[in-house]
C-alpha cells in the first residue's frame, strides 16, 4: 500500500484516509457506479437514489475521466488534497455530513470509468479510497448491439452494425490489439497493455468492440486495488445487467447490503427502461455468430480472473459466462 501511494498518490502532508468530523471517507462520492455502457447504469443509479439515505444527484459528472481529471495529474503522481478539493466544490458542494450522518451520501456515475481502468482506478484510489465500485456487465454480444443502436437512435449513427464493427476491428487490428491473421504470435501482457492503450487514445473511437472485452478492463482495476492493499472481492461489486432486469429486487437487495446502507425495497424497479430498438433490424445470425466466437478467448479469461479473486461463489461467474 505504501509503495502505490509513494508512487501515485502525492497527499502534500495530507491523510489518504482522514479522521474526525470532517472526513473525507464519510463524504462523497460514498460508491461509485463504473460501468459498463449501455449496460444498465443509469437505471441502477436511478434505483439506488430511492434509499433514503442516498442523495439524488443531478446529471452525471465524470469527474475521473480522463478528460477532466487531467488537471489533477502531474508527470508522476495525482495531486490529492487540490482534486478532492475542487471535487467537492465543484461536484459536491453541499456533501458537509458529520460521522453521527449516515443519511445524504452521494454516488458518483460513470460507465466510462471501467473502459478507462488504468487511468480511473488510480486517480479514485487516490482521491476517495473510502468508495465502493458497484460494475454491471451485460453479455458482450448484446452489448455491442445495444450500443449500435442507440448510435442509430439518438446519435446520428448512419453505418450499419457489420459496417460498424468493421471500423472498429480494423481500429483493434491497427494497433496491434488484434491480430490481422491466424499466424501472428499471441501478444504478452506487456504488448496487450500497450495496443489497449493506443486503442483507447484514438479520438474518435466509439469502442464499441473493446468495451465489451471486460477483463482487460478489469485486470486494470484489480491490479490497482491490490497495489493499494485491498481485496478486491470486498471493494467491488459485480452484477449481471441481465440478472438486475430479469430480478432486480433480489439484486437490489444485495447490492444495499454490500454497500453496508439500512435495508429498504423500493416499491417499484423497473431496470430495463432501454430505448425502443424494434425498428431496428435484428443482429444477423452469422454477426452474433462472429461477435461470440471473437469473445470467447476474452470471457474463459474473465471467468478465470473472477475465480481467482473469488467472485465465482454465487455461482454467477462461472464459465462459461455467457453463451
Amino acid at each position: 500500500m505504501q509503495s502505490f501511494l509513494d508512487e501515485h498518490c502525492d497527499l502534500q502532508g495530507h491523510s489518504w484516509y482522514p479522521a474526525g468530523t470532517d472526513a473525507w471517507n464519510v463524504r462523497a462520492p460514498y460508491a461509485i457506479v463504473a460501468g459498463v455502457w449501455n449496460g444498465g447504469v443509469e437505471t441502477l443509479s436511478q434505483a439506488l437514489q430511492l434509499h433514503p439515505q442516498i442523495r439524488k444527484r443531478v446529471g452525471v459528472k465524470d469527474f475521473f475521466l480522463p478528460r477532466t481529471f487531467y488537471k489533477f495529474h502531474t508527470a508522476d503522481s495525482v495531486k490529492v488534497f487540490a482534486a478532492r478539493q475542487r471535487m467537492y466544490a465543484q461536484v459536491f458542494p453541499k456533501m458537509t455530513q458529520s460521522l453521527l450522518d449516515p443519511y445524504n451520501i452521494a454516488i458518483d456515475v460513470s460507465p466510462g470509468y471501467l473502459f478507462y481502468a488504468s487511468q480511473t482506478s488510480v486517480g479514485i484510489q487516490c482521491v476517495s479510497p473510502w468508495a465502493k465500485i458497484v460494475i454491471l456487465l451485460r453479455d458482450p454480444v448484446e452489448r455491442v448491439y445495444r450500443q449500435w443502436a442507440y448510435g442509430t437512435l439518438r446519435l446520428g449513427l448512419r453505418l450499419s452494425l457489420e459496417e460498424w464493427m468493421a471500423q472498429e476491428i480494423k481500429a483493434m487490428q491497427s494497433v496491434g490489439l488484434v491480430a490481422t491473421n491466424q499466424s501472428q504470435p499471441k501478444l504478452s501482457q506487456e504488448e496487450e497493455r500497450n495496443a489497449w492503450k493506443h486503442y483507447q487514445s484514438q479520438r474518435t473511437l466509439a469502442g464499441a468492440i473493446g468495451r465489451s472485452m471486460y477483463v482487460l478492463q478489469l485486470e486494470e482495476w484489480f491490479e490497482t486495488l491490490i497495489a493499494a492493499g485491498k481485496d478486491p472481492q470486498q471493494e467491488v461489486f459485480l452484477l449481471h445487467s441481465e440478472l438486475w432486469e430479469s430480478q432486480p429486487y433480489q439484486e437490489y437487495q444485495r447490492l444495499v447490503e454490500f454497500l453496508g446502507l439500512a435495508p429498504f425495497t423500493p416499491s417499484v424497479l423497473e431496470p430495463e427502461k432501454a430505448y425502443n430498438s424494434s425498428s431496428l433490424p435484428p443482429m444477423k445470425p452469422e454477426t452474433r455468430q462472429l461477435l461470440q466466437d471473437f469473445f470467447i478467448p476474452y470471457n474463459r479469461r474473465l471467468a478465470a480472473l473472477l475465480k481467482k479473486h473469488g467472485f465465482n461463489k454465487d455461482g454467477h461467474w462461472k464459465s462459461p459466462i455467457w453463451k
